[in-house]
C-alpha cells in the first residue's frame, strides 16, 4: 500500500531518490518496531556483560577455593583410606586382646560362683545333692573357660613382635581358687579348699 498512489514516473524518479526511499522504509511502522527491538537487546546484553564483568573477580576465587577445597578433600580421602588399612592391620589382634579380657573375666566370675556355692554349702544352707549338683557344673565351666584363656594367651604372645636380644617372655597365668582335676578327668564332689569337709545336716 506504500506506492500504490504513485504513477510510472514518480515510481521512476522514487528509484532515483535513495535517500527518500530510506527515510519512507524507515518510517514503516514494522522498521521502527523492529529497531526499538534491537536497541532493547543491545541495551539487556550490555547490561548482562557489565554484571558477569562485576562478577569475575568474586568468579575466580569462588573457582580458587574450589580448587583448594578439592585437594583438601583428595588428601582427607587418602588419610582416611591409610587409616583404614592401618585398622584392617591391628584389628584382628584388637579382637584377639578383647576376647582375651572378656574370657578372663567369665572365668574369674565362674570361680567366684563356685565360691559362693561352696562358702554356702559349709553355711548349711545347702543340701549335699544340690551342692554336688551346683558345685560340680560351675568348677567345670571355670575350668573349661580357663583352659580357653590360657590357650589364647598362647595364641597372642606368638602372634606378638619378638623383642631383640631375646625371647618373648609369658606371664605365668594366676593361679586357681581351688585345686583343678586333669584335663578330662573327673570333677571331685565336694570343694578342694582347706575348709573342712562339713557334715551333711540330718
Amino acid at each position: 500500500g506504500l506506492f500504490q498512489h504513485l504513477n510510472t514516473e514518480e515510481l521512476q524518479k522514487l528509484l532515483n531518490d535513495d535517500a527518500r526511499v530510506d527515510s519512507m522504509v524507515k518510517d514503516l511502522q514494522q522498521v521502527k518496531n523492529a529497531e526499538n527491538e534491537r536497541e532493547m537487546l543491545l541495551a539487556s546484553n550490555k547490561s548482562l556483560a557489565d554484571f558477569n564483568l562485576a562478577r569475575e573477580p568474586k568468579l575466580r576465587q569462588s573457582r580458587q577455593q574450589l580448587k583448594e577445597l578439592y585437594e583438601q578433600a583428595q588428601e582427607l580421602m587418602s588419610e582416611v583410606e591409610q587409616n583404614k588399612k592401618t585398622l584392617d592391620s591391628l584389628g584382628g589382634q584388637s579382637s584377639l586382646e578383647t576376647t582375651l579380657a572378656l574370657l578372663q573375666t567369665a572365668t574369674a566370675q565362674a570361680e567366684e560362683e563356685s565360691e559362693k556355692v561352696a562358702s554356702s554349702f559349709l553355711d548349711g544352707e545347702r543340701t549335699v545333692e544340690s551342692f554336688l549338683e551346683e558345685f560340680v557344673e560351675v568348677r567345670k565351666l571355670a575350668h573349661l573357660r580357663r583352659i580357653k584363656a590360657e590357650k589364647m594367651t598362647e595364641l597372642l604372645t606368638c602372634r606378638l613382635p619378638r623383642p631383640m636380644g631375646g625371647a618373648p617372655s609369658r606371664p605365668a597365668p594366676p593361679a586357681p581358687a581351688y585345686p583343678l582335676p586333669p584335663v578330662g578327668g573327673p570333677m571331685p564332689p565336694y570343694p578342694t579348699t582347706h575348709y573342712p569337709m562339713p557334715m551333711p545336716f540330718m
